[in-house]
């Protein structure tokens, strides 16, 4: 069996997804404040000079209102929109985990029938994959376990106890006992 290396916490692609929605609105609020402040203040520069008494001491007292009412609207813009899309993103990263914890609990409960589906556009399909997997290996394993008591079973049942079936039946409960160890001691060996 070959091993792949996966990046399940470090996925630069999913990262991007995420990061970038936040970037790019950040990049939005501020060109959204420098041309409102633009505006703004050209609007009120136009006033002043319109006026035949200007009364005010410095181009400071007639610009900072207009930069700090502009700069706090383009804030509260950016800010909602900022949770908007935290709230989204969380989302989106969020349902497909609860979705496998879910089905992942139906399988520790016993329901190897279980098959872990995620929607096209979720997040982790290969961590879903590889659960799958595992799923798929279980009810293999429990499968040939079965067989194998079956039979044994099958065996004590017809034949007449006798030293030759005694070991037969033996060889095949050791057998039997392996794999089930196998299969406790892989388990042991991964936690």
């Amino acid at each position: 069996m070959i091993f792949k290396r996966r990046k399940y916490i470090i996925n630069t692609g999913f990262q991007m997804r995420f990061v970038m929605p936040f970037l790019i609105l950040s990049l939005l609020g501020s060109i959204i404040a420098t041309i409102a402040f633009n505006f703004f203040v050209l609007k009120e520069l136009e006033k002043v000079m319109w006026l035949s008494h200007i009364n005010i001491k410095s181009t400071d007292e007639l610009i900072r209102p207009v930069l700090i009412y502009v700069n706090l609207a383009a804030f509260l813009f950016v800010a909602i929109l900022l949770v908007f899309t935290s709230i989204r993103m969380t989302r989106k990263a969020s349902e497909p985990i609860l979705r496998m914890t879910k089905d992942v609990g139906r399988v520790t409960d016993g329901d190897l029938a279980t098959i872990i589906a995620l929607r096209g556009k979720d997040e982790f399909q290969d961590v879903a994959h590889d659960i799958n997997v595992i799923i798929k290996n279980l009810r293999e394993r429990f499968k040939i376990i079965n067989e194998q008591y079956m039979h044994i079973s099958g065996d004590i049942v017809e034949s007449p106890v006798g030293p030759g079936n005694y070991e037969k039946t033996l060889k095949e409960l050791d057998g039997l006992r392996k794999e089930i160890s196998n299969s406790v001691a892989g388990r042991n060996e991964n936690e």
